[in-house]
């Protein structure tokens, strides 16, 4: 499952344990990236306690997530964690807009370099 594809950090958190059901101990290696005990991470799966932005950041790291995917990660938590309702709406503003961003194949994919004038005319000189 792609990050960005999660609407909930938690149903992001189950299919990434569900991807690495074949490692044994994962789970608890994941518990351990994040500076939580095994327990609370179970807790957290069952939605009873949250995450914080840092054990959050943590489990990201541990994933090897990039910039963009970490910060949405972390705003999923952040949106399962707002108490207030303008918090709430702000939040999912921008995890839409990293959606949005994310779908955008110009954001994604680097510009190359251009190739400078007389590169193109020898190239285009002929057919062959």
């Amino acid at each position: 499952m792609d990050v960005y594809e999660a609407r909930t950090y938690v149903a992001y958190l189950k299919a990434k344990i569900d991807e690495n059901a074949a490692i044994r101990g994962y789970q608890s290696r994941l518990a351990e990236a994040a500076g939580v005990h095994g327990s609370y991470l179970s807790r957290v799966l069952s939605e009873a306690v949250p995450l914080t932005p840092d054990q959050a950041a943590n489990i990201a790291e541990f994933w090897k997530l990039d910039a963009e995917e970490t910060e949405y990660f972390v705003g999923l938590v952040n949106l399962a964690r707002a108490g207030s309702a303008a918090l709430k709406e702000m939040l999912k503003r921008r995890l839409a807009t990293l959606r949005r961003e994310h779908q955008d194949l110009t954001h994604r994919l680097k510009s190359s370099q251009s190739v400078d004038r007389n590169t193109n005319a020898v190239y285009y000189s002929a057919w062959y």
